[in-house]
């Protein structure tokens, strides 16, 4: 919820939102950590395929993003907005834990 300015919020559009929402470009993935910048989001999602509670657990998904691009600050090697999620191929498989979108 907040602004969705340059699709920061991921619901497609630009449109703020005054309560949070599903995220339907995620709908089939589980999110596990999160961070929201001004103008975009970042996301880790798992494959399911092992449990938080263990405390060896890592995150074997994906990081998608979404919303400006200005500064290339989605990773795609562009610097296009994206208004829905879209996965970070080059974080493909590197077993990322934690993702920052500054400010």
């Amino acid at each position: 919820w907040g602004a969705g300015n340059l699709g920061a919020l991921g619901g497609g559009d630009r449109h703020g939102r005054l309560v949070p929402e599903k995220i339907e470009a995620l709908a089939d993935e589980r999110a596990v950590a999160v961070s929201a910048g001004c103008l975009h989001s970042l996301v880790i999602t798992d494959d399911g395929e092992n449990s938080p509670l263990d405390r060896r657990w890592r995150p074997r998904g994906d990081v998608w993003s979404f919303g400006s691009g200005l500064d290339g600050n989605l990773g795609h090697g562009d610097r296009k907005p994206l208004l829905e999620p879209r996965k970070i191929e080059a974080l493909k498989g590197q077993g990322v834990v934690a993702v920052s979108a500054g400010g």
